[in-house]
């Protein structure tokens, strides 16, 4: 299977999922699973979003920056799966750019409730069952994709 081919696939079914599901890291070493409604990935693949300065996958993310995010499309039987690093993003002008008005509900003060999280994969999973992108017919194995910067 042809790389380009899985990588355009994958940002397709992104975009058909919508939401994420974003996995941390807790402090007791248990993986916490969240729905997050993050941006469309950039060209290089970054994906950001934003959460509540006070939320424990900021804390989980200052102790532990790798985390994982999952989207499923189940009109088409897919998903991707993207491991990497997160970092809190403080620049305005990012925080700016990557922000919805339909937020402002969630985030009465922008400036104080705001926090904008970029996370940066390393590589990808990816299964599209409609495609025919199902991975390895004995393991399960998904397609998998490194992400070079």
């Amino acid at each position: 299977m042809q790389e380009n081919t899985l990588m355009q696939e994958a940002r397709k079914i992104i975009k058909n999922a919508y939401f994420a599901e974003y996995i941390s890291i807790d402090s007791m070493g248990y993986p916490k699973t969240r729905v997050i409604e993050p941006f469309s990935p950039t060209q290089q693949w970054k994906i950001y979003f934003g959460t509540n300065p006070r939320s424990r996958k900021v804390k989980e993310i200052m102790k532990n920056p790798k985390t994982a995010m999952h989207y499923f499309d189940k009109t088409q039987l897919a998903y991707v799966s993207l491991y990497g690093k997160s970092h809190i993003i403080r620049d305005s002008l990012l925080r700016q750019r990557y922000w919805k008005p339909a937020w402002e509900a969630f985030y009465p003060d922008k400036e104080k409730d705001y926090l904008l999280i970029e996370f940066i994969p390393e590589f990808m999973e990816i299964i599209n069952i409609s495609k025919g992108f199902t991975g390895d017919s004995l393991t399960w194995k998904p397609h998998r994709i490194e992400l070079r910067y």
